[in-house]
């Protein structure tokens, strides 16, 4: 795997969204790095491009955030925030996510989040 160390190591694996990532489906080295990811508590990438996600998917949610066993997508700017915290949430607990939430002063509530 060259590069990459393997992603079995962390508890989360980030892949960010973007233009240009669209080339690294194509990478046959980092597609055989991700699918190593299996075993990772955490899996996070974009799901801004709903038809992109549909031939890797058995159902694409259209919300802006979906927690499917290990995998969580998320789209957009805002929506990073959202995940970000619900991330901390998952990790350190909702008192944890309140405390970050006080601190970069986000008065909203995360909607659209589905757990499948």
């Amino acid at each position: 795997m060259g590069m990459y160390h393997q992603p079995r190591q962390y508890d989360l694996v980030f892949i960010p969204g973007g233009i240009g990532t669209r080339k690294i489906k194509e990478d046959i080295e980092f597609v055989d790095w991700i699918r190593t990811a299996e075993s990772v508590r955490i899996v996070t990438t974009h799901a801004n491009v709903y038809d992109s996600l549909e031939p890797y998917c058995k159902e694409v949610i259209k919300t802006r955030t979906v927690k499917d066993g290990n995998v969580i997508t998320a789209g957009g700017v805002a929506t990073s925030i959202d995940l970000g915290l619900y991330l901390i949430e998952l990790f350190a607990g909702q008192e944890e996510a309140n405390i970050v939430k006080k601190q970069i002063d986000y008065p909203y509530t995360a909607v659209g989040i589905i757990e499948a």
